[in-house]
């Protein structure tokens, strides 16, 4: 349904769901802009090869490489304080977690001029709209570094292109070939029926990368599979979730502030969609009990359905609240309904947001239903 071309891509799942990115320049089109390395700790589990498992430092060089093109730094210390920084940061001194509180490296750019790759880039609004494509030119991302060098160093791009699957040549010329389904303009004037079943390609003399996500490049390998490219059975199995989770504290004491605003008031800034962590990853006896807990934003894109969202989530029980509690709760409900969600001191302008990474059990699976990709999960919100 939708778009095939919109930003977003939804992947509706059996107990878990996934939206991704769907445009050049991948998901860090609409990540949060957060530079974290991967603890060491983890790498030394059995789960990676022995070329990384045992030597994870030597990751170091490649990271830096990254951070030479990415160029991520911390929240200034001498911008304008942010009030959800600060109900943060108290609630990790509650939580007995104060070491761990710091400033996430962020992508977000601080300071105009070009960037790493010569892309001239704008400080950042403190609008907290990263997770739907900032638009006041401080979001750096793929599309403006990595892909950017290589659009002048030569490299040919076509959008609006959707791959479908790959076939291996068999003949004298050697290589694949790459079918893919265009979505371009005009196209369905030359097009007999839909796209997809008029399929056009390109032909690759040497080698194929695929670099569409784990979604994307599963689902184009399992349907590479499917035409009989020789692929691993594993193509598909032991898929993660990150063990992310997206968490609410809904109608607070105190001002949060954490709804995404391009149009917002500059002395009380929301900032960018992840500012701060409690980083909690380091000293535990087994790794996989590490967690990170980031203080978030909702875009302004979706602030309009987060009421509807946040009386459906479970805990929501106003049975147990006092009668002033409850009384507070309905007073604040028909305060946002008779004058808007936006209210500086209402429901939502006291609404919390957490982005939750951890670890799951590798357990998901993706497979093709439909011609279309279908993530399983079972169990995964009862799982250790």
């Amino acid at each position: 349904m939708g778009n095939p071309t919109g930003m977003f891509h939804l992947i509706l799942g059996h107990d878990q769901n996934v939206i991704s990115a769907n445009g050049l320049g991948g998901a860090s089109l609409v990540n949060s802009n957060v530079f974290l390395e991967t603890e060491q700790d983890i790498l030394k589990m059995g789960y990676w090869p022995p070329e990384i498992r045992d030597d994870p430092a030597g990751l170091n060089k490649y990271y830096q490489k990254v951070r030479d093109v990415l160029e991520p730094e911390p929240y200034p210390e001498t911008w304008p304080r942010l009030k959800k920084m600060d109900v943060f940061n108290e609630q990790a001194k509650t939580l007995g977690l104060q070491d761990k509180f710091r400033r996430a490296p962020l992508t977000t750019r601080f300071r105009d001029g070009p960037n790493s790759c010569g892309v001239n880039m704008s400080a950042s609004t403190l609008a907290g709209q990263e997770t739907t494509g900032a638009n006041d030119g401080s979001k750096t991302s793929t599309l403006v570094t990595y892909l950017a060098d290589a659009w002048n160093w030569g490299a040919e791009m076509f959008c609006k292109c959707d791959v479908r699957y790959i076939e291996k040549v068999q003949d004298i010329r050697g290589g694949y070939l790459i079918y893919f389904a265009c979505h371009g303009k005009g196209r369905s004037r030359l097009t007999v029926g839909d796209v997809y079943g008029d399929l056009m390609w390109v032909h690759a003399k040497e080698a194929v990368f695929l670099g569409a996500g784990s979604i994307g490049t599963t689902e184009i390998l399992l349907r590479s599979k499917q035409m009989g490219l020789s692929i691993s059975d594993w193509v598909g199995r032991g898929m993660t979730g990150n063990g992310d989770i997206l968490a609410f504290g809904h109608n607070c004491d105190v001002e949060v502030n954490a709804l995404g605003n391009p149009n917002q008031d500059p002395s009380n800034p929301v900032g960018p969609i992840i500012t701060s962590a409690i980083d909690n990853r380091n000293g535990h006896e087994n790794p996989l009990n590490g967690y990170v807990i980031q203080d978030g934003t909702m875009p302004q894109a979706f602030s309009g359905i987060l009421p509807c969202i946040l009386d459906m989530m479970p805990g929501s029980r106003a049975y147990e609240m006092s009668l002033l509690g409850r009384t507070q709760a309905v007073m604040g409900h028909w305060k946002k309904r008779l004058f808007g969600s936006n209210l500086k001191n209402g429901p939502l302008g006291n609404t919390q947001v957490f982005l939750i990474m951890s670890h799951d059990g590798n357990q998901a699976t993706l497979r093709l239903k439909d011609d279309k990709a279908l993530l399983e999960f079972q169990g995964v919100g009862k799982s250790d």
